[in-house]
């Protein structure tokens, strides 16, 4: 009965193993004459993914398909040293199929024996040979990146960074890290943060973080990402730090700012702004954020104080005007429930004559802005008798 079953199996299976060395056959004979290659290469693939092959075939159609993919890079590559006309995207995925095949084959051809002995017969080759094409990896990256095929990009860096991790590679003994390695990581991180994976943001950043060049913006990426994801500790860690290295660029100040005002934590944020104002007094951006944050807390005559700074270092800039003249306009409101009759009259008259000038500069400089300053005028043209100003503004809001 075992012989039967012995037969039956080797009858069964004796014309897939014909069909297997025929195509193996045409595959070799496609390598040697540098035609019909990608067909070989299809053949190839779908033999792999039968599930079908035994552990020596499948090394076999391995080897077969990481000579075919060689044969397919040179030839490209000859035909772009020649100027001939290729297509570089596909020269790109041919280097890393290699690397794919390689170490697809590496898993079963290292493989320990039944007394655990690894007898890796192409390991060292295939090393030795694709250690040369790992910088193809990196400029694939580069150039899919030029396309905005950030996915494809992705993918050339995060096999790039793991070279080094590669059973393939494990005797080789590289460097674990280079220059190219700190911007392949930093790229990788840029991929996934265009593509909005914001899981895979972090994955890459710090070693990403050493590449000095580009860290003001890794730091973004690391923030928004936070951000996206709701941890608002690393969110917040990521906007310190990027404050704290690159204190003039406009992203991580005005975020700190709204980050805690949107929590309605007034004192973090005028911290903030203290910290800011320690670097660098004369920032109109540092000088301008304090002074709306004071006249937000009620602190008006600070607000004056800050904004008349502003006004010191730039005449034209229309906001302080705005703070000043409105910060006005809020004392006199407290003032006019605690006062009566010609005391009263007299400290509101005081009050918006000192108002009236910053708005009609804001008015000038910000003409636009018709919701804040007419509003304003037509209260203080009113309080002051003003009867011709008065009746310009009236005129205009009605309109």
């Amino acid at each position: 009965m075992r012989v039967l079953l012995l037969l039956f199996i080797l009858l069964f299976n004796t014309p897939c193993l014909k069909a297997q060395n025929k195509e193996l056959s045409q595959a070799r004979s496609c390598i040697k004459s540098g035609k019909d290659l990608d067909k070989a290469k299809q053949t190839l693939w779908k033999l792999l993914h039968t599930g079908e092959l035994s552990e020596k075939d499948s090394v076999k159609v391995c080897y077969t398909l990481y000579q075919v993919l060689k044969k397919q890079y040179e030839m490209g590559n000859e035909s772009l040293y020649l100027k001939q006309k290729y297509d570089t995207a596909s020269i790109f995925s041919v280097v890393k199929e290699m690397f794919e095949v390689a170490c697809m084959l590496d898993t079963v051809d290292a493989k320990p024996d039944k007394n655990g002995t690894v007898k890796a017969k192409y390991r060292r080759k295939h090393a030795n040979e694709l250690a040369q094409y790992k910088s193809n990896l990196y400029y694939g990256g580069a150039y899919f990146i030029k396309n905005k095929d950030y996915q494809r990009a992705y993918s050339f860096f995060d096999l790039y960074l793991r070279f080094n991790k590669l059973p393939l590679f494990a005797d080789a003994g590289y460097a674990e890290k280079d220059r190219m390695t700190i911007k392949a990581a930093y790229w990788a991180t840029y991929c996934a943060y265009k593509q909005n994976d914001m899981e895979q943001v972090p994955l890459r950043a710090t070693l990403a973080l050493e590449e000095k060049e580009k860290k003001v913006y890794t730091l973004q990426y690391l923030a928004e990402a936070y951000q996206a994801l709701g941890d608002s500790d690393n969110y917040l860690k990521f906007l310190n730090m990027g404050f704290e290295e690159y204190h003039h660029s406009p992203y991580f100040y005005p975020r700190l700012i709204d980050y805690y005002i949107s929590r309605n934590q007034m004192n973090g944020a005028l911290q903030v702004a203290d910290r800011a104002l320690a670097m660098d007094s004369t920032s109109v951006l540092y000088l301008y954020a304090k002074s709306t944050l004071l006249l937000n807390m009620g602190n008006y005559k600070e607000c004056i104080d800050y904004s008349e700074k502003i006004i010191n270092i730039s005449d034209t800039i229309a906001e302080p005007y705005y703070n000043i003249g409105i910060s006005w306009m809020n004392i006199a409101a407290q003032y006019e429930p605690k006062l009566k009759g010609k005391q009263k009259q007299q400290k509101l008259t005081e009050i918006y004559t000192k108002a009236c000038p910053y708005f009609e500069t804001y008015r000038m400089l910000a003409s636009h802005q018709k919701q804040k300053w007419g509003p304003a005028l037509y209260t203080i043209y009113f309080h002051l008798n003003r009867g011709k100003q008065f009746e310009e503004i009236d005129n205009i809001l009605k309109k």
